[in-house]
């Protein structure tokens, strides 16, 4: 086939797809047409088809970027496909709202024919590379309990003796451990993360002394994964302390004119792992978090004014950047309603709620804690300013999301919902509705658990 009759191929195969697509949204039993017809598509047709997908339309019920991903990654599992999977794996970004599904399925499989054609002892350092993104996807689907498991197989091939003294293997040696740390925080079990995460700190304090240029990033990224590590362990000071010295070397990496080069240069995994400014807003974001645990809400105002600020940028032109925007308004919000500026508040959690609502719409279950905490988060706020028929809406929302998120891991968020429980039956009461106030009070019981402290909503006519 020569070079035009290829492009006209190409074009066709988008076309195809596009009506496909729709008539799947319309039809969701023709959903398996569209799998079908990517999977008889030649490798060099691929692209085309996948481009078009992406474009095509989101349907008002908020189902199709599931569908189109679902659909692709569907059609890649049957196999036949390496050549695109291969070049999937080196364009799809590090985090994605879009092709989440269809980003595990391709590292999976990319492992997988590794492992296969047996070279992994040939390149110990790019194998563990290709491990760790896979426990990084499973990570960003919630996966937690694989993840776990593929982070201890992914740890003993780094540790064995063969591999570990290898000079080129050290850095993902210790990103092995720092996967497994995040793992182990995701499934409960913090203490043992720390271990991890000390080992992981350790061989990035070593490189980062012999090459500084290199692998400061990376103990950055090591330095801020520890705020989440320690928040879960209730060390805030370290935390924050962790956190201050995570952003100082961000800030370091920074070019003087970051926000003049142009857009983000968004190319793959790579260019994800090369600009700073996404790892420097994420750690602002959790930064943030972790300063307000320790009441000092100046600091975590100006953290979180940070963290908007580089993030409503980079946003502007990629999506992806959605759900860390979010979160960075919703501590923005926090930090504001710490200072008792409730007016300022109420207008960044709304754009967090409605940020979060959206990408709940786009990718539903995905975000509900998400919503649900935002939702809790912008009740309090109104009823501190006295608003107080407005927030029972909002708090109603939260209550009955965090019922759904509870169904899945109650230990999780059995706190969490009981705080939102009695902060719905407070509002009632000053509303003088005692009667629904009590159902909430029962229900709250049958947990026999102690609601979440929460900032005290004042007095009616009190803000």
């Amino acid at each position: 086939m020569n070079a035009e009759d290829l492009e006209k191929r190409i074009v066709e195969s988008g076309s195809v797809t596009v009506r496909l697509i729709r008539r799947a949204i319309e039809n969701p039993a023709r959903r398996v047409l569209v799998a079908g017809f990517l999977q008889a598509l030649s490798d060099d047709l691929w692209a085309g088809a996948i481009s078009a997908a992406l474009q095509t339309p989101q349907s008002a019920d908020g189902q199709t970027y599931r569908m189109v991903d679902e659909t692709i990654a569907s059609a890649l599992r049957g196999g036949g496909h390496l050549k695109t999977v291969l070049a999937l794996y080196d364009q799809l970004p590090r985090e994605t709202v879009a092709l989440q599904e269809t980003a595990l399925e391709v590292a999976s499989q990319v492992v997988a024919a590794v492992e296969e054609q047996g070279i992994a002892e040939k390149d110990p350092a790019g194998y563990l590379l290709l491990r760790n993104n896979y426990v990084g996807r499973l990570l960003q689907m919630e996966n937690a309990v694989k993840a776990e498991e593929e982070a201890g197989k992914t740890l003993e091939f780094a540790n064995d003796p063969r591999h570990a003294a290898l000079p080129n293997v050290a850095a993902e040696r210790a990103s092995a451990f720092e996967f497994r740390a995040i793992a182990l925080r995701e499934t409960n079990r913090p203490s043992e993360a720390l271990g991890a995460m000390d080992a992981a700190r350790e061989i990035y304090e070593g490189l980062s002394r012999e090459q500084p240029d290199k692998f400061r990033a990376s103990l950055a990224i090591c330095l801020n994964n520890y705020i989440s590590l320690f928040t879960s362990l209730h060390r805030y000071e370290d935390a924050a302390r962790c956190g201050r010295s995570a952003a100082a070397l961000f800030r370091e990496l920074l070019p003087e004119n970051q926000f003049t080069v142009g857009r983000f240069a968004k190319e793959g995994l790579k260019g994800w792992m090369e600009d700073v400014r996404p790892n420097l807003a994420t750690c602002l974001v959790a930064l943030s978090s972790a300063l307000e645990k320790t009441e000092k809400h100046e600091e975590a105002l100006a953290a979180a004014t940070e963290a908007v600020s580089i993030l409503l940028r980079l946003t502007d032109d990629f999506p992806e950047f959605s759900p860390l925007l979010a979160q960075a308004q919703d501590n923005h919000a926090m930090a504001l309603e710490g200072l008792n500026k409730y007016a300022e508040a109420l207008e960044s959690v709304s754009a967090a709620t409605k940020l979060f609502r959206e990408l709940e719409r786009l990718r539903p279950g995905m975000y509900t804690y998400y919503l649900a905490h935002s939702l809790r988060r912008r009740s309090l706020v109104l009823a501190k300013l006295g608003r107080w028929t407005e927030s029972v809406e909002p708090c109603g929302e939260s209550v009955e999301l965090f019922k759904v998120v509870r169904s899945g891991r109650p230990e999780a968020f059995v706190q969490e919902f009981d705080g939102t429980l009695s902060q719905m039956e407070t509002i009632l009461r000053e509303l003088g509705r005692n009667d629904e106030a009590d159902l909430y009070m029962n229900e709250r019981g049958q947990h026999n658990m102690p609601a979440e402290p929460s900032d005290p909503i004042p007095q009616r006519g009190a803000a």
